[in-house]
């Protein structure tokens, strides 16, 4: 059960990149499970966001440094559809 709430504190923390190990099938195996899950769900939100805002920030640029506006288009278009995959991934859990 420690190794539950150190998962979840860890996690507050912001640190998701520890491994959390599950032994057995009772319920606290079936605790730590979901602790994984959350943690590797929330990763994934997490690295969607951070690539959505450096693409922000480089499209923020100044005009001679900005990308061609059909290659923008075309990574906003991505960006939208990512995001949307990551919120319909994980909006029902």
């Amino acid at each position: 059960m420690n190794e539950a709430v150190q998962g979840g504190v860890r996690a507050g923390r912001g640190r998701l990149y520890h491994d959390i190990s599950v032994h057995g099938t009772d319920e606290l195996a079936r605790t730590m499970r979901a602790l994984q899950i959350m943690q590797t769900k929330l990763s994934g939100v997490l690295s969607g966001v951070k690539e959505s805002s450096l693409t922000v920030f480089s499209d923020g640029r100044a005009p001679d440094q900005r990308p061609a506006p059909r290659n923008l288009s075309a990574r906003t278009e991505q960006q939208a559809a990512n995001l949307e995959e990551t919120a319909s991934s994980n909006g029902g859990r």
